[in-house]
């Protein structure tokens, strides 16, 4: 529900559509009850446990009113979108109030006609209110809405030997569009190329395809098929392992994983040839203490011609002995 937003004392600031005058009273209560200013015209929907805008063509804002403690902190909940295909994107970002401060990476959120996790990772350096933007990206008209429920804002730490990627079983996602926390940096590509879809033959049901028939895409004339993981923080110096499961469709295609930090200062490719049975493909590489840019990525991708599904994406951290993780536990935002 959302009282979790008791805690953080946010104001919601979502360009929407008007909505009726009988609303007003179910405002007022809302806002009385969690401590939140509703600024802007705010649909509440299922007795109050969800907001919803009505049309997607401006930035909507998610603001606290009291400071944000220094550390790595995760802004949760749920998520859908009503209205639009398999390629519509948004794109979010957390700022200071004044704006001049950049807090998180630039990081897209794709579309879901299911629920789905939202995770936005961000790193105070400086205790200070922010406001969260969502901000139209590909794909979305007028007639899109959002909806967010359970919102909250929680520190973050790296837990070592667990998987660092939400969904990497891709569980989360509406068949035909791309698995939510992950997104394509060209999206361009078409939906018969890169889209989720059912296999009965891997261990979750599910799979992402790639289906690359050698076009290109762009002024740039981009090839690669690529399936981009949204950045988590950087847990510290160590061992990354980053594992798929993945079988070729046809003949033996290329596929290559990647670890890369948010501003390339790092980067850790590997190609692998597929065959036709499933098999786990596994990078291992080392962590540094400080890559650059507090963001890391993991990448699954082709260049090539190629048919093949993918699957099981498992990012692992394992701590240097006596290393201090890079993303210190912090007080809960409160």
């Amino acid at each position: 529900m959302l009282t979790h937003a008791r805690k953080l004392g946010l104001v919601f600031a979502l360009t929407v559509a008007a909505q009726a005058a009988n609303a007003a009273d179910a405002v007022d209560a809302f806002s009385e009850l969690l401590n939140l200013k509703l600024v802007g015209n705010l649909s509440l929907q299922d007795e109050g446990q969800t907001l919803r805008t009505r049309g997607l063509e401006f930035a909507g804002y998610l603001v606290t009113n009291k400071p944000i403690p220094v550390g790595f902190h995760c802004l949760e909940g749920e998520y859908r979108t009503l209205g639009t295909g398999p390629r519509g994107t948004m794109a979010t970002d957390v700022k200071s109030i004044d704006n001049k401060t950049t807090y998180s990476k630039y990081e897209r959120i794709v579309s879901t006609t299911e629920w789905a996790k939202l995770r936005i990772y961000f790193k105070m350096d400086a205790e200070e209110k922010i406001r969260t933007r969502l901000i139209p990206d590909a794909g979305l008209n007028a007639k899109t809405s959002l909806e967010l429920r359970n919102l909250r804002i929680v520190p973050y730490a790296p837990a070592p030997q667990q998987n660092l990627l939400e969904n990497g079983d891709f569980l989360s996602g509406a068949i035909g569009y791309i698995p939510t926390t992950w997104y394509l940096p060209n999206p361009r590509v078409p939906e018969k190329e890169i889209a989720l879809v059912e296999d009965t033959t891997a261990k979750s049901g599910r799979a992402v395809r790639f289906q690359h028939d050698g076009a290109s895409f762009g002024k740039d004339g981009i090839s690669g098929r690529l399936l981009t993981s949204v950045g988590v923080p950087w847990p510290g110096e160590g061992t990354l392992k980053f594992t798929v499961r993945a079988k070729a469709l046809s003949g033996t295609p290329e596929m290559t994983t990647r670890v890369y930090g948010a501003n390339w200062s790092y980067n850790q490719p590997k190609q692998f040839t597929l065959t036709a049975d499933w098999e786990t493909y596994t990078l291992e590489v080392p962590c540094p203490a400080d890559p650059g840019a507090p963001w890391l990525h993991t990448r699954i991708e082709t260049t090539q011609p190629a048919a093949f599904v993918v699957t099981d994406a498992v990012l692992t951290w394992t701590p240097k002995t006596n290393a201090q993780p890079a993303v210190a536990p912090a007080a809960p935002a409160n």
